[in-house]
């Protein structure tokens, strides 16, 4: 990702991260390893021979376009989409989604850029869409920032943030390796606030406070 940036910036070129959840099921806890393969090798497929593709974690990947525009990266994250369906034989997965970010539209660095992709994504599954694109920072005001300074202090008191769990496989073996701990926020937000979640740029203005 930061060759690619490196490399942007010297052509003053664009690229696409997208953030892809293949929608497959686990089985007792666990994900079948033939399916993770069929999936790589179905958006490995779809995209040029250019593009990288990389195992993130349960069953989303990472996906660096060479493409120039918004619109060709949501014409590719549609084709592996589609892709994905005819692997499992339906014409539209269930929970598959994908996020798409834009450098530098929506992020300059790599921690920005994966972070808006992942906003994007969380709103696609949440809005049950299959494809969502980030939100660009310039539309943020400095309100939405007082703002969730202001909730998050209350949230902490009132212990609103919830811990939740989930496990860690090692694809060679099938067996958990370790745990990820996931913080989320059990709160009927505004609609500002909700764009900051969904963006993803609250989880890391938290971060970095």
């Amino acid at each position: 990702l930061e060759m690619a940036i490196r490399m942007a910036e010297r052509q003053n070129s664009s690229f696409a991260v997208l953030l892809l959840n293949a929608g497959l099921s686990p089985d007792d806890g666990l994900l079948d390893l033939n399916l993770l393969n069929k999936a790589a090798n179905a958006i490995r497929t779809t995209v040029r021979l250019s593009d990288t593709v990389a195992f993130l974690s349960g069953c989303e990947f990472a996906v660096l376009l060479s493409v120039g525009n918004e619109e060709g990266a949501m014409r590719v994250a549609g084709k592996i989409i589609s892709t994905l369906g005819e692997m499992m034989a339906q014409e539209t997965p269930p929970d598959v989604a994908a996020g798409v970010a834009m450098f530098s539209a929506h992020g300059k660095t790599g921690e920005a850029l994966l972070r808006a992709a992942e906003g994007a994504l969380y709103q696609a599954r949440r809005g049950n869409r299959d494809i969502m694109l980030a939100v660009r920072a310039e539309v943020l005001s400095d309100e939405f920032f007082a703002e969730l300074e202001e909730r998050i202090g209350t949230a902490i008191e009132q212990d609103e943030f919830v811990l939740h769990f989930q496990p860690v496989v090692k694809l060679q073996t099938g067996l958990p390796v370790g745990t990820e701990a996931l913080a989320r926020w059990h709160h009927p937000l505004s609609a500002a606030l909700k764009m900051l979640m969904q963006a993803g740029i609250a989880v890391g203005w938290i971060t970095g406070r």
